[in-house]
C-alpha cells in the first residue's frame, strides 16, 4: 500500500466513527479550531485567554468518559485533516482546553519552558486539580511552568512581564 492510499484509508477510517450526527459535528468544530492554533498563537496572552475563554455549559460530568470522547475526536481530526491540524503540544492543549470546558471541565493550559532532550524547548499541557490532566509522563520536571490560561492573579507566574524576566 503506498502512502497516498494509506493516508486515504486512515481519513475514512475516521470518517467512520464518527457517524453519528453530533460526533460529525463535533469533529467539524474540532477542525476548524485545531487549523486556526497557529494563527492563535500570534496573539497577546491575554487576547488568547478572551479568545479560549468559554464558560461550562453543564457541570462536570461524573466520568472521564466526556473527556475521553473529545480526545479520540482530536485524534480523528488530526487524521482526517493533517496537515491543516498541525501535530503538536499547542494544538492538542488549546484544543482540548477549549472543548473540554465547553464540556464542563475545569481546567487550565499550563505553559513551560526547559530542557528536554538536552535542547532548550517549550511545551503547553492541561491540568486539573493541581496536577497534569490527559499527560503522559508529568512535564513539570522538565518544565518551568511560565503562565496559565486562565491567567490568575494571586499566582506568581500568572503572567510574567519581559523586565521581570531580565
Amino acid at each position: 500500500m503506498n502512502a497516498f492510499s494509506s493516508k486515504l484509508h486512515r481519513r475514512v477510517e475516521a470518517i467512520r466513527l464518527a457517524r453519528r450526527r453530533a460526533d460529525a459535528a463535533l469533529l467539524a468544530r474540532m477542525i476548524v479550531f485545531a487549523s486556526l492554533v497557529p494563527v492563535m498563537m500570534r496573539l497577546r496572552p491575554r487576547t488568547l485567554e478572551r479568545l479560549l475563554r468559554r464558560p461550562a455549559r453543564r457541570p462536570e460530568p461524573a466520568s472521564l468518559d466526556g473527556a475521553l470522547r473529545i480526545v479520540e475526536h482530536l485524534a480523528m481530526a488530526r487524521r482526517i485533516a493533517s496537515p491543516l491540524v498541525r501535530p503538536g503540544c499547542l494544538t492538542r492543549g488549546l484544543t482540548l482546553y477549549y472543548f473540554l470546558r465547553g464540556a464542563g471541565f475545569d481546567v487550565t493550559l499550563c505553559f513551560g519552558m526547559g530542557t528536554a532532550a538536552g535542547q532548550f524547548s517549550g511545551h503547553c499541557w492541561l491540568s486539573r486539580a493541581g496536577g497534569p490532566f490527559l499527560e503522559a509522563p508529568d512535564p513539570r520536571p522538565l518544565y518551568v511552568h511560565v503562565f496559565s490560561i486562565p491567567f490568575s492573579s494571586s499566582s506568581p507566574a500568572a503572567l510574567p512581564r519581559f523586565r521581570d524576566l531580565a
